[in-house]
């Protein structure tokens, strides 16, 4: 979906489907490694849809394979494409929750899915409050579902086995804070998986991942 204009959409307003929103802005998921705030990686995209037709929201822009238009009218099985261009849209939000939703299926096979059924396994297995707006404020999050896609498997692993340095847990491959020499204090890990000292990082009322700590 899109469209910022007000109105409902379909088919993402009827029931039992899953409307998928986009979150993410250009500059920070262009960029070969995601070095941002929670609030610029989790951020509605200024072009998704928001209200009550969307369900939830995964990342819209993705690096894909690129073929040009002579290359599509001159179609030549025998050559090899291997370049890439960068593309937004929910058009690639929503592919990656049809994924999940097979995943879904495939690991849960007592159960015999309908739309609806997996529709609320979906939801059930994303994460809850974490979207932000940095466009618009507060005001698309008001009546939108805070919810972001998730395969209940909450772990982010890099490919080359390379994390940037202060983060830790989940969204790092289980990676553990450093212990500060000549300190006292301990190096947590929060709840966004971001190594510090303070309380915003060590209370575990506050989502500290407490195994990830030094």
């Amino acid at each position: 979906m899109n469209s910022i204009k007000e109105g409902s959409y379909i088919p993402s307003f009827f029931n039992n489907v899953i409307g998928v929103g986009s979150v993410g802005i250009r500059d920070l998921y262009e960029n070969e490694y995601l070095k941002g705030s929670s609030s610029d990686i989790y951020t509605i995209s200024n072009f998704s849809n928001y209200c009550n037709c969307t369900d939830v929201f995964a990342p819209g822009f993705v690096y894909a394979a690129y073929f040009s238009e002579d290359f599509v009218s001159t179609y030549d099985r025998s050559k090899i494409i291997n370049k890439y261009m960068f593309a937004k849209g929910t058009s690639y939000s929503a592919p990656i929750v049809t994924g999940i939703s097979a995943l879904v299926i495939s690991e849960n096979k007592d159960i015999i899915f309908n739309q609806q059924i997996l529709k609320n396994k979906i939801l059930e297995l994303s994460q809850n409050d974490i979207l932000y707006d940095r466009y618009y404020s507060t005001e698309r999050l008001k009546e939108t579902p805070n919810i972001f896609a998730n395969n209940g498997k909450r772990i982010v692993y890099s490919c080359n086995n390379s994390y940037l340095e202060n983060i830790c847990g989940i969204y790092a491959g289980f990676k553990k804070c450093f212990k500060i020499l000549d300190s006292n204090k301990m190096n947590c890990c929060s709840d966004d998986g971001v190594c510090g000292t303070t309380s915003k990082y060590c209370l575990p009322f506050k989502g500290c991942q407490q195994n990830f700590g030094d």
